[in-house]
């Protein structure tokens, strides 16, 4: 992919062209890592996907434009927009609004061209006013945040582009509705939902699209390979999932009085859709309350772990107690297996910020991402950039950051512009 883009200053009054350039860009890594999908991010629910709003790639990925008052580094793996480098102006959706910086978008000048799509922004006399050294494709968010720069949300939603706050984009399996299961090989991906009413799961084999096959003006088609429905022994308040072997622990936890909660536990097979329910008899675990809402648990070398809070207990599954944790955490927020360890994401009491318990014969706690604009965002095995996991309390999502630079453009001169210069900028991005 490569981009040619033209400026074009006019005097406001004669409409007389008095700077016209053309200058190319390089190209980040911004788009290669999108779509080198996260493991539990491919699809968002079972009816809607984000390829639909990922391609093609000129709809949302490529449609906004920050013109920047200072020059950026030219390094492809270094893509996101660092508040140390002023804004002179931005431009996405069209606009009519009153934001100095925005410009709007020109419908009628902008489509598909040969091997690419060509985007053509305007931008009025009052707007944008300043120097300009560079220009950066970005996510249409971007473009549509005008003067929010300085002090906007850098996250957001690709799904709401027109809201500047940070809101789901996926949940992470042990959500009830929708949720990501597991991967399998390369290519296979696999969903659940539940039937809230009744004990039965439905499962969504899908096949993720190929990177290779993308072009600027591909236009989304997702494979579902299959949809199978199955009948769990239990309830299902939370699922672990075990990739290695390839099944999902479906976990039943419900109060049997007020000092203790039992757990009922049932592997699914995913390659076979066989269901076996793993413990004759509930585990009983003594939780001095009936609220087992904040419990979580796990199967892990042949063991089934227990979480409340501070407290994790592990049984075997007969139900034996075999070991207890006091551990320095609270609100937890959920565990997997990394690296053939348990890990558990929670918050570490002693500084009341978010931490990993890596469960060993001695707990070892490790560092969390801190806290930003009220969410905590937090790192995982299957994340990279520019996506995240945030949430809040016991919520976590996943999260696209907007905030990339597709595109770099240093001029070769600054662009002056005043209230007395009307300014096109013209981007061609072909392959």
């Amino acid at each position: 992919m490569q981009g040619k883009t033209t400026f074009i200053l006019r005097d406001k009054d004669t409409g007389k062209i008095v700077d016209e350039r053309e200058e190319h860009n390089i190209v980040t890594n911004a788009l290669r890592d999108i779509f080198n999908f996260p493991r539990t991010v491919v699809f968002t629910t079972i009816n809607s996907n984000i390829m639909t709003n990922y391609l093609p790639l000129h709809k949302n990925l490529l449609r906004g434009l920050v013109l920047f008052g200072d020059n950026i580094p030219e390094r492809k793996d270094d893509y996101f927009i660092h508040e140390r480098y002023s804004v002179t102006g931005t431009a996405g959706s069209a606009y009519t609004g009153t934001d100095p910086k925005r410009g709007t978008f020109n419908e009628s000048a902008s489509g598909v061209i040969e091997n690419g799509y060509r985007f053509v922004w305007d931008f009025a006399p009052e707007k944008a006013i300043g120097t300009i050294k560079c220009a950066g494709l970005s996510n249409l968010h971007s473009g549509n945040r005008g003067s929010a720069f300085s002090t906007g949300a850098t996250f957001a939603n690709a799904l709401d582009l027109t809201n500047s706050s940070v809101y789901r984009l996926n949940p992470l399996s042990g959500s009830a509705q929708g949720s990501y299961m597991m991967r399998y090989g390369d290519d296979l991906h696999y969903y659940y939902q539940l039937d809230n009413s009744t004990t039965n799961m439905t499962i969504y084999k899908f096949r993720a699209p190929d990177p290779d096959a993308l072009h600027i003006n591909t236009s989304a088609t997702i494979e579902l390979l299959e949809t199978k429905a199955i009948t769990v022994p239990h309830r299902t308040s939370r699922l672990f999932v075990g990739e290695k072997e390839k099944k999902a622990y479906i976990f039943d936890f419900y109060s049997s009085g007020s000092q203790k909660v039992e757990a009922k536990v049932a592997a699914l097979d995913i390659a076979t859709y066989n269901i076996e329910l793993l413990t004759e008899q509930p585990i009983e675990t003594p939780i001095a309350r009936t609220n087992y809402v904040y419990c979580y648990g796990a199967f892990f070398n042949g063991q089934v772990y227990v979480s409340f809070n501070s407290d994790l207990y592990v049984y075997d599954l007969d139900g034996t107690l075999k070991k207890q944790y006091k551990l320095l955490v609270s609100s937890v927020m959920g565990m997997f297996i990394k690296d053939d360890k348990l890990w558990m994401c929670a918050r570490y009491s002693v500084t009341q910020t978010p931490c990993y318990v890596v469960i060993e014969d001695e707990p070892i706690y490790l560092p969390n991402i801190s806290a930003f604009e009220n969410f905590q965002f937090r790192t995982n095995k299957n994340i990279h950039d520019p996506y995240v996991m945030g949430g809040s309390g016991q919520v976590q999502n996943i999260l696209l950051r907007t905030d990339y630079l597709a595109t770099i453009n240093n001029l070769n001169e600054p662009i002056e512009k005043t209230d007395q210069h009307a300014l096109q900028v013209r981007y061609e991005i072909t392959e």
